[in-house]
């Protein structure tokens, strides 16, 4: 597993909270966007789980829309 992989499957989890969050708030595009300090196009692509922000622009909006974000590292299973 590369690290470009492990990021992008950490974005893609993160961008699925958020869409949930903002299903679950019953928030407008316009109303989350504003709260995550996304414009129209970015809020467009968002929705449409286009993997285009990084990492930490997800987890500022994410906190925007009351999502508290945590990432764990570990170490594999029986390692040193």
């Amino acid at each position: 597993m590369d690290d470009e992989s492990q990021s992008a499957r950490l974005r893609a989890h993160l961008r699925e909270r958020i869409i949930d969050r903002i299903a679950d708030l019953k928030m407008t595009r316009h109303a989350a966007g504003e709260a995550m300090g996304f414009n129209k196009s970015q809020m467009s692509r968002l929705m449409a789980n286009e993997d285009v922000f990084s990492f930490d622009r997800l987890a500022d909006a994410a906190e925007g829309i009351g999502l508290n974000v945590r990432v764990t590292a570990t170490r594999p299973w029986g390692s040193e």
